[in-house]
């Protein structure tokens, strides 16, 4: 895997998952593949989702020759197919009987052309959203069992920036069966510049991504439900998901806040990033979130909890955009250069389980 300059001192840092079940989509680079090699030297039990190809089966033999006491799961799963998830879920529950600890949404897409799926929705949508969003209900009776058994469990949905911009409204047609249909692929010119409709599917999933978080949130919280809900817009990392705008480098999202969580530290802090992620991470970690805002709202009466709120906040000096009504009030911490973190990859993981 491609080297890192803070990621061993923190890795090293991390407790153990022995015991836990931790289930990750698109684990053949980038982030998902950082993510599942951590928690399987962790000691978890990892089950890779991916669909079938050359590139997944080299990337779980690698897996496994990495960490071969590790108990390691392949299943396949092509998030363009809702069909196929039903399947990938149907296997993770047999091999999961008490339960699922961790389900992380990872995989995912960007600017793909206005292209329908077998079912006849966006692939951008279907396959950044709606898919894990099937598959988040389909494993929700193992995550709650996981959860009564072990105190807690996690939800990860990835975002990104993306959902900022051009539209800060979810919009039903890209929610739809309408394949094909919303737009066409853009111009050279439009794609270059991350317009056109390529860039508004991207978004329209992106926003999705963060939506159907604070829905799960809601929906926990008001149930009493012991599994959290969170979400990652993770910054930026050297991975495939940009690989046809570069022949230089390419740049995916990354996070060391978006997977799992392992132990609680003794004192924490919540932070969300320019762009909408919220977890816990050590307090001392605050210098390494760039441009990060700081949770108020909730933190004293319960760290694991935050609260919708109609405040908004612009960060003085923070390079990303404004806190929006979701994140909550917010307060600059100690930001970090972007530039320091651009020969990194990502940082999956970071709240730890109490």
């Amino acid at each position: 895997m491609t080297s890192s300059k803070h990621f061993p001192a923190f890795r090293a840092g991390l407790p153990t998952l022995d015991g836990k079940n931790i289930v990750i989509t698109g684990t053949t680079s980038g982030t998902g593949k950082v993510a599942a090699h951590t928690v399987a030297g962790l000691g978890a039990r990892v089950l890779v989702l991916n669909r079938s190809s050359e590139r997944s089966t080299a990337a779980f033999a690698d897996l496994a020759s990495a960490h071969p006491d590790a108990d390691l799961h392949n299943v396949e799963s092509d998030l363009q197919s809702f069909d196929s998830v039903r399947r990938a879920a149907a296997q993770v529950i047999d091999l999961c009987p008490e339960g699922v600890d961790v389900l992380a949404n990872n995989a995912g897409v960007m600017a793909l052309g206005d292209i329908a799926t077998e079912d006849g929705f966006d692939i951008q949508m279907q396959t950044n959203h709606l898919s894990h969003f099937l598959l988040t209900s389909l494993l929700m009776p193992s995550l709650e069992k996981a959860a009564e058994s072990a105190g807690e469990g996690r939800v990860v949905n990835h975002s990104s920036v993306a959902r900022m911009s051009p539209s800060r409204t979810l919009k039903a047609e890209y929610l739809e069966p309408n394949g094909g249909k919303l737009g066409g692929d853009g111009s050279k010119v439009q794609n270059l510049m991350f317009q056109g409709p390529r860039w508004s599917r991207y978004n329209q999933s992106k926003l999705a991504n963060a939506a159907f978080t604070a829905a799960l949130h809601y929906s926990f919280s008001t149930a009493g439900s012991k599994v959290k809900a969170l979400v990652a817009h993770p910054g930026l990392a050297n991975t495939h998901l940009q690989k046809h705008r570069s022949k230089r480098v390419a740049w995916e999202a990354g996070s060391r806040d978006s997977l799992c969580g392992l132990a609680k530290p003794q004192r924490t802090e919540r932070w969300v990033c320019s762009a909408a992620w919220f977890c816990q991470r050590p307090s001392q970690d605050s210098s390494m979130a760039p441009a990060a805002v700081q949770w108020r709202s909730g933190v004293k009466q319960n760290r694991s909890r935050w609260s919708p709120t109609t405040t908004t906040t612009r960060p003085g000096n923070c390079s990303g955009p404004r806190a929006k009504k979701l994140l909550g009030p917010a307060s600059i911490c100690p930001e970090r250069s972007q530039r320091d973190f651009s020969d990194e990859i990502c940082f999956p993981i970071v709240e730890r389980f109490g």
